[in-house]
C-alpha cells in the first residue's frame, strides 16, 4: 500500500487495445494500493504521476497489522473504499446513461472549486486544454469540444484567462422570484 505524501497521480486502466482509461486523480495525503493488500491479488489499476511525487510504501503485512491494531484506521479504510465505490458507480452510471454534454458538465462540477465571491460558480484553474480534459473524461477531443461549446452557449461554462468557470444556477432562488 502507498501513501502519496506530495504531488498528484492519476489512476488508470488500459483497454485491450492499450487505450488509457482515466479513473481518478489523487492528491497528497491519499492512500492507494490498499485493495491489493486486502485481497492479496494483483493490482486492479495503474497509477501514473502527473507531477513530481513523494510516496511512502507500506507492506501488505504491515498494512493489515495496522488495521487489526487500530480499529479506527480500519474504519477509515472502509469508509474510503466505500466512497471510491460510490464515485466509480456514479461515473459508470453517467457514462452509460447521460449524453456527452451532461457527462462533461457533471465532470466539470466535480473538478471545480467553489468561488469565494459567488456560490453559483466553480473555478478550475489552471484551465486544462480540451485535449487534456477529453483524455480525463475518456471521450474524443471532438466530443469534448462540442460539449464544452454547447455548455458555453447555454451560459453554464465560461473561460476567463487561465481558468474555466462552471456556472451552477441556484434553481431554488429562481423559483422564489
Amino acid at each position: 500500500m502507498f501513501c502519496l505524501q506530495s504531488g498528484s497521480i492519476k489512476v488508470v486502466k488500459h483497454s485491450i487495445g492499450g487505450h488509457e482509461i482515466w479513473l481518478a486523480e489523487l492528491g497528497a495525503g491519499t492512500l492507494f494500493g490498499e485493495m491489493s493488500a486486502l485481497t492479496g491479488t494483483r493490482r486492479s489499476s495503474d497509477v501514473v504521476a502527473i507531477s513530481d511525487c513523494a510516496v511512502c510504501i507500506l507492506s501488505a503485512a504491515d498494512f493489515l497489522n495496522l488495521m487489526e491494531s487500530y480499529p479506527k484506521f480500519g474504519l477509515y479504510i472502509a469508509r474510503m473504499l466505500a466512497a471510491r465505490i460510490d464515485s466509480t458507480s456514479r461515473q459508470m452510471f453517467e457514462r452509460l446513461s447521460l449524453p456527452a454534454t451532461q457527462r462533461v458538465y457533471a465532470e466539470l462540477t466535480r473538478m471545480g472549486e467553489q468561488d469565494a465571491d459567488n456560490s453559483e460558480v466553480l473555478t478550475i484553474s489552471p484551465a486544462q486544454s480540451v485535449t487534456q480534459l477529453s483524455a480525463r473524461w475518456n471521450i474524443s477531443r471532438e466530443s469534448a469540444s462540442r460539449a464544452m461549446s454547447t455548455l458555453q452557449k447555454q451560459g453554464l461554462l465560461k473561460k476567463t484567462g487561465d481558468s474555466w468557470h462552471v456556472i451552477q444556477p441556484d434553481f431554488e432562488d429562481a423559483d422564489a422570484g
